[in-house]
């Protein structure tokens, strides 16, 4: 009808599972969303989006951040000594 306006927009949600003292398991969902503001209350139309280098892009992103967390977190190896 050309009331309101509507975009799409990425989202993504994510579930971590704690499974043991070294091991976390996390499942990401990325869709689409289009948000209408028509002033009547508008709704949601989701699409999942599909593509596996999205998913691939993401966890690698999460491994890099993993490792420079356990770099920061390890005591520096050398000798300081003269």
């Amino acid at each position: 009808m050309g009331f309101g306006a509507s975009k799409k927009t990425p989202v993504v949600s994510a579930f971590i599972e704690e499974i043991g003292p070294q091991y976390t398991k996390i499942r990401l969902s990325f869709v689409m969303t289009k948000l209408s503001a028509n002033g009547l209350g508008g709704g949601a139309d989701e699409k999942p989006i599909l593509d596996p280098q999205v998913y691939q892009d993401a966890f690698e992103k999460i491994e890099q951040a993993i490792f420079v967390r356990q770099s920061m977190a390890q005591p520096a190896t050398g000798s300081a000594e003269k």
